[in-house]
């Protein structure tokens, strides 16, 4: 007699079979119908997948209960802090500073038209708090960037959260199935299956996100903790005090997991100068114990915990050693012409190591993207891994199907 264990396994593995041809057939499917119409569908495929293989709505929300995750959270979970220590507006200073900068220096390092217009609109009243030297308000916004235009360029804006507090039982369904998915793949990725303590952010900026167990956990989380343990293993058996540069740092979710993460690591980072401000504000509350640099514009040298630049500082890079550069999904959204700048520089910092994860083909909801099949050739490097991302947001079933690539240096 087949017990209830083994029956119950039988059919969710049929269930997985029945998903994959579903998930195959919607590919098909897709290849047919124009890009432009194409947006809507993406993501389909593996939500229906997802019912196939735990039995329903029910069944995929029965799951979630199982892996600890409780719902929404979505609590003020931080407040602006009073500004005793300066921090606001050092950063402030320096804000305006890169922006006068900025207007001078080669096109290849402005932000494409759309994050201009975007970061323009959204930095007005953060810009007019400091010119007017209205420090509590610019402290305010930087305490809510998670929430408020600070995150634009990153996450889209307050919009994000507004959908996301938003009431829609279909939309939310779906959104907690794909993070069910990401945690799942975390699981399988992440050594010894993660801890879900290291995955509780930062009560930093006002975060949101999902109640895992008690744990507040963003959405992008898992992809920052999991590409953290995978640098320290790339670099491991190297130097001492290892140095990474990171091209589009963001807000710092990748760097506040690499400083945690490897002790004595160095941080290089280059992007935007609202992104720099945001990301140097995140790490300096976050780290309070480390010498978090941004206000010296000029180049790094590696000789801190970590050094917030603006994107045109990769020009004058030059510290003793860079180990490894990092770049996950910013390189295909820039120029061509960009990109043959900034990969000109990478070979000029000559570091061992260069890792990254952006769009491996066409997108299929026609935004913009450069395919990484054409990006610049690295002459002094050597492609050892390349791979479908391990994560279901980006595989070949999604709207923004990316790769996974590693280089090695292989001549001076």
């Amino acid at each position: 007699m087949v017990g209830r264990g083994a029956e119950g396994h039988a059919m969710r593995r049929i269930r997985k079979q029945l998903a994959l041809i579903y998930r195959t057939l919607i590919t098909a499917i897709l290849s047919f119908i124009p890009a432009v119409a194409r947006r809507p569908i993406f993501g389909m495929g593996d939500l229906f997948s997802d019912m196939l293989v735990y039995g329903g709505p029910t069944g995929v929300l029965r799951e979630a209960r199982r892996q600890g995750i409780r719902g929404k959270w979505i609590d003020e979970e931080s407040a602006s802090e009073a500004n005793t220590d300066g921090l606001s507006r050092r950063l402030g200073e320096t804000y305006a500073k890169l922006k006068r900068v900025q207007e001078t220096v080669p096109v290849e390092y402005l932000p494409h038209e759309a994050w201009s217009e975007l970061l323009d609109a959204e930095w007005a009243g953060a810009r007019n708090a400091i010119e007017a030297q209205r420090w509590r308000e610019f402290d305010q916004f930087l305490g809510n960037f998670f929430r408020n235009g600070a995150i634009s360029g990153l996450w889209g804006g307050d919009s994000m959260f507004c959908k996301y507090t938003a009431v829609d039982r279909w939309g939310d369904f779906s959104r907690l199935a794909l993070f069910l998915r990401q945690f799942r793949a975390w699981r399988r990725e992440a050594p010894n299956g993660g801890e879900l303590k290291d995955l509780d952010q930062p009560r930093i900026g006002n975060p949101w996100g999902y109640n895992i167990d008690g744990n507040l956990v963003i959405e992008p989380a898992f992809e920052y903790h999991e590409l953290a343990a995978r640098v320290q293993r790339i670099l491991a058996g190297g130097e001492g005090n290892p140095v990474v540069l990171e091209v589009g740092g963001g807000f710092g979710g990748f760097a506040q997991q690499l400083l945690r993460t490897i002790p004595g690591v160095r941080y290089i980072g280059v992007d935007l100068p609202e992104n720099v401000i945001i990301q140097a504000w995140y790490l300096s509350r976050c780290f309070r114990h480390l010498n978090v640099k941004f206000d010296d514009p000029s180049a790094a040298d590696g000789s801190v915990d970590a050094e917030i630049l603006p994107n045109w500082a990769l020009r004058a890079i030059r510290p003793p050693r860079v180990d490894l550069v990092v770049n996950v999904r910013s390189f295909g959204e820039m120029r061509r012409e960009t990109l043959e700048a900034y990969f000109a520089q990478l070979e000029r910092i000559n570091p061992k190591w260069i890792y990254h994860e952006n769009i491996g083909a066409e997108r299929g909801d026609n935004l913009y993207g450069v395919p990484s099949t054409e990006y610049p050739l690295l002459k002094r490097y050597c492609l050892v891994a390349s791979n479908e991302s391990r994560w279901p947001r980006y595989n070949r079933h999604s709207a923004y199907p990316c790769r996974e690539n590693l280089y090695h240096r292989f001549r001076s």
